[in-house]
This record gives structure tokens, sequence and C-alpha cells, in this order.
């Protein structure tokens, strides 16, 4: 087992010094899942390396991001203008029905 300096830490993740700080604060103050440091108060932050790797092994873990073309959106938007012709339609049909009906 080997503790790691902020600096270590930040070269690893491939981020900011200032952004590891913020991840670890975010994490002391409950709203974030960065590794919480074994520094003393006031001193030097540290982590262990088994919590630094955990964490990566936590990060590939997450769903991948899906990214559309260009012509798949199009397509989507296509599809959903098509949909909602067929619903306006079939209002229009469903009020000169009862229009009809009255």
């Amino acid at each position: 087992m080997r503790v790691m300096l902020i600096g270590e830490v930040a070269s690893l993740l491939r981020v900011s010094v200032s952004k590891i700080r913020r991840d670890h604060n975010e994490s002391r103050n409950g709203r974030g899942n960065f590794p919480l440091s074994i520094s003393p108060p006031g001193g030097t932050l540290r982590w262990l390396d088994s919590d630094i790797e955990a964490y990566l092994v936590s990060l590939s873990a997450a769903p991948p991001v899906v990214i559309r073309s260009s012509q798949e959106i199009r397509q989507d938007k296509k599809a959903f203008a098509e949909r909602q012709r067929l619903a306006d339609e079939a209002l229009e049909k469903h009020r000169k029905t009862r229009k009809l009906e009255n």
C-alpha cells in the first residue's frame, strides 16, 4: 500500500490539482464520490493508492456515453414530427366527430 500526494493523483487522473481539491471537498460535504484523503486536518492531501485505484474502477464501470451522428438525430426529429402530425390528425378527426354528434 502506497500513499499518494495530490500532485500524483492529479497526474494519474489527468486533471488539475484544483479539480482534485474540488472533488475532494464535494465528497467531504457528502455530494461526491471521490475518495476521502487520509491526511491529518490542515495537512497535505494524501490518498491510499488502493482508494484511487478503486475510484478509477468505479469510473470505468459507468455507463458509456452514447454519441449519435447528426444523421441519426435528423432521423429521430423526422420520426417525432411524423408522430406529432399523426397525433394532430387524430385529434382533429376526434373533434370533428364530436361536433357532428352535437
